[in-house]
């Protein structure tokens, strides 16, 4: 009989896989602009920049130093921002590129397939409602041990004018059989949203977890559903939880789970990180959320 660690050495894959590069590149995505393996997207992004664009770069620093001499001179302060400005455009249209790459590099070594966009409906976690000019991009989808798992980032924002908030965050939602009411485990180490945006469910009431680990979460829960509720957030599982995965939000609603992180996750390690907390919560919630059916 085939183990668990053998089913997630199978899982995983590997990136010498030669059907790899059809998974990790379906037609319509753009081919990654970066061949060597992207450990960190700012510092692959810096190295992209220095590699290809060394005398752009010094003539554009050429252009700031006139700029800002005209400005002085002229006594036109605002040109001064404008080759910034342009500055950091190049800079960001670049650093996506690297990012679709990134994320597809992890999609390629985990032998998932990868989607540059996808539209917001095919996802139903409620916080993708909300703003405007919502986007999910980077969208890697595979499975653990049978169960349907997905990686992408999420961006809209609220509000209009000088009042407007850009709202960016993580998310890894995995598909369970169970249909459940909407539970939300509310990280106090950092929240997903924004600091004055705080994310927690309108009808949740908070229950008191076993032991001290109210200190670092705060669990919302329908009324009538405590008592599954703790058998779901066992002591066991959230000490797993404390040790290795504070910096994470999580919610169920109907047959989903997702996991939130705030901003984009840029790093070969923050990937691993929500991957591994996403294992780790197929392999101890399943059996739980088989007895709740």
């Amino acid at each position: 009989m085939e183990n668990i660690h053998e089913k997630e050495d199978r899982a995983l894959g590997s990136s010498s896989d030669p059907e790899l590069e059809s998974i990790a590149g379906p037609k319509g995505n753009d081919p990654p602009i970066i061949d060597e393996d992207i450990e960190s997207v700012n510092q692959s992004t810096l190295l992209y920049i220095r590699k290809n664009y060394v005398v752009f770069a010094a003539f554009f620093l050429v252009i700031v130093i006139t700029f800002t001499w005209l400005s002085i001179y002229w006594k036109v302060y605002n040109l001064f921002f404008l080759p910034i400005f342009l500055a950091f455009l190049a800079y960001g249209y670049i650093q996506r590129n690297i990012r679709h790459a990134f994320m597809q590099q992890f999609a390629r070594a985990n032998n998932f397939s990868y989607q540059k966009k996808a539209p917001v409906e095919i996802f139903s976690a409620p916080y993708l409602e909300m703003g405007h000019s919502r986007k999910i991009e980077d969208v890697v989808s595979g499975k653990y041990l049978n169960f349907p798992v997905s990686f992408f980032t999420f961006s809209c924002t609220i509000g209009y004018g000088r009042g407007a908030k850009h709202i960016i965050f993580t998310a890894c939602e995995i598909h369970y059989t169970a249909n459940l009411p909407r539970i939300f485990l509310d990280s106090h180490h950092r929240d997903f949203l924004s600091a004055d945006i705080h994310a927690k469910p309108l009808d949740g009431e908070v229950i008191s977890l076993e032991g001290d680990f109210n200190k670092y979460f705060t669990l919302y829960v329908p009324r009538g559903f405590e008592i599954e509720a703790l058998q779901i957030f066992a002591p066991d599982v959230m000490a797993k939880l404390n040790d290795n995965s504070k910096q994470f939000d999580l919610e169920f609603i109907g047959d989903h789970l997702y996991i939130y992180s705030s901003g984009t996750i840029d790093t070969k390690q923050g990937m691993r990180s929500i991957y591994e907390l996403a294992k780790l919560l197929v392999i101890e919630l399943a059996p739980v959320l088989e007895r709740l059916k």
